[in-house]
């Protein structure tokens, strides 16, 4: 039982650190609640497009701030 618990805050952890950082990559659009709020679909989705545009401001060598 004690492993169940440990793996589910572990993934609570998880969930909370990709909220964190794709609320920071909206720039303020969506706060961390507002992404703890969407599906796991729609948090993919938007995981997936931040990482195409971090790729792409790399390949260009543009400023991330």
């Amino acid at each position: 039982m004690e492993e169940f618990f440990t793996g589910m805050e572990g993934t609570c952890k998880g969930i909370r650190k990709e909220a964190t950082y794709l609320s920071w990559c909206m720039r303020g659009c969506a706060t961390i609640t507002d992404v703890l709020n969407m599906s796991q679909l729609e948090r993919g989705l938007i995981a997936e497009l931040a990482n195409d545009n971090m790729e792409v401001t790399k390949k260009t060598q543009l400023n991330y701030f």
